[in-house]
């Protein structure tokens, strides 16, 4: 079965209406030269070759940095509504497609913020039919089982909470083992939770990558921590997110 994926830039631009006022519009723009996933084997579970087709996902300009980055975390920065979650679901799809049959996650800082990204991603996996049929692409949590979306290649995206019971209490982020991972809303994340989140690639050390969103707020620790990856850019890479870009 296929599981192709390619991107195609939507740029914004401005269109004179008959009235003479302008309206901002997306307009269709460069295919990536990224294709990811192929043709894929449920016996072997792995990519036999190349798809037939690869679906085309939208995506802003900014998202170019994301797929080319080589440093182990990329974070996007910028104000709500300025596209960041667009990207760390996109990130997700990608990771979905470069390892099929091997699990990545989605991490918030509350239960509550995990909808943004898990309604987002259910709905770029169902149009282009990525989702498992027979409702078994998308398990609700239960009983200690974290949310999870399931792809037609075996690929599994999990959705965990970052925030623990106390402070003394284990992350709810350790145990895992993903194979690429995206954070939500990281300026409400403390050091801890972060560092759970690098540690959960151990099972893909040499090319684990962490796609992150958060808005610019004013807290000292994510503050620090942005002026902290700033000065490693061999280890992370900050994109300022400007609205105009979405």
């Amino acid at each position: 079965m296929d599981f192709g994926v390619s991107f195609r830039v939507y740029d914004r631009q401005k269109i004179l209406l008959p009235d003479g006022t302008f309206e901002d519009t997306a307009i269709p723009g460069r295919l990536l030269p990224h294709r990811l996933g192929g043709t894929y084997d449920p016996i072997l579970r792995q990519y036999i070759g190349p798809a037939k087709v690869y679906h085309e996902f939208t995506c802003l300009p900014v998202f170019e940095e994301v797929l080319n980055a080589t440093q182990r975390r990329v974070i996007l920065v910028g104000a709500q509504g300025s596209g960041k979650s667009e990207n760390v679901v996109l990130a997700a799809v990608e990771g979905l497609a470069k390892y099929p049959a091997r699990p990545g996650g989605i991490v918030s800082p509350v239960l509550g913020k995990q909808s943004i990204a898990w309604d987002k991603l259910i709905e770029v996996l169902r149009t282009a039919n990525f989702l498992k049929p027979n409702g078994m692409g998308i398990r609700n949590a239960s009983k200690g089982r974290p949310a999870e979306l399931h792809c037609v290649n075996d690929a599994v995206c999990q959705f965990v909470s970052a925030k623990r019971q106390s402070k003394s209490s284990v992350s709810p982020v350790g145990g895992f083992g993903w194979y690429w991972a995206g954070e939500e809303e990281q300026q409400a994340f403390d050091d801890r939770s972060e560092m759970e989140v690098t540690m959960r690639g151990r099972v893909n050390a040499d090319a684990y990558k962490v796609t992150s969103s958060a808005t610019n707020d004013a807290i000292y620790i994510f503050q620090d921590r942005i002026r902290r990856y700033r000065k490693n850019p061999k280890e992370a890479k900050v994109i300022n997110c400007s609205g105009f870009d979405n």
